[in-house]
């Protein structure tokens, strides 16, 4: 079983890698162990993660990543389940805008940090938390031993790291 993945690029954003992003997200979801996932990953611009982090998080300014996860019993087909054997588990929202931005300020590639947010939300997909952000222990320890293990799987194109 493969899972099903759309990925939505938004108006305001343009990317020339989609199809490598999108292998990329089958191979970590995949390889994670959960081949039978029903997910969305929305790349938009500050201006929309900002109204969303407004709306669902009370918070002002944009983010990098919101995670949306499906409760469980919230899914539609409780009574009907997917024919396929998909299991819907959430929607991640990631800022390329914003990932931008922490790329500059963490004089880090754009790529690694795309990543980073991706792998982040994928967490939080699989149910897990942290809290604060302390990177030796638990999700966030997590986030960064995949983050190594994938670095070799490429798909943002040289000219994207905006390195300065």
């Amino acid at each position: 079983m493969k899972p099903e993945i759309d990925l939505v690029i938004e108006e305001d954003v343009t990317i020339s890698y989609e199809k490598a992003l999108y292998a990329y997200l089958e191979i970590l979801v995949n390889e994670l162990g959960e081949p039978n996932w029903e997910m969305s990953l929305t790349l938009c611009g500050n201006d929309r993660i900002a109204g969303l982090n407004r709306e669902y998080r009370g918070k002002e300014g944009p983010t990098d990543v919101l995670t949306f996860v499906m409760e469980e019993g919230e899914e539609e087909d409780v009574f009907f389940p997917d024919p396929t054997g998909h299991r819907s588990v959430g929607d991640i929202v990631v800022s390329l805008e914003k990932v931008k931005e922490n790329s500059r300020e963490l004089g880090i590639p754009y790529e690694e940090e795309l990543k980073r947010v991706i792998l982040h939300g994928i967490l939080h997909l699989k149910g897990m938390t942290h809290e604060g952000y302390d990177w030796t222990t638990g999700m966030l320890k997590e986030q960064e031993t995949l983050l190594k293990k994938y670095k070799d799987i490429g798909f943002a194109e040289e000219n994207e790291t905006f390195l300065d």
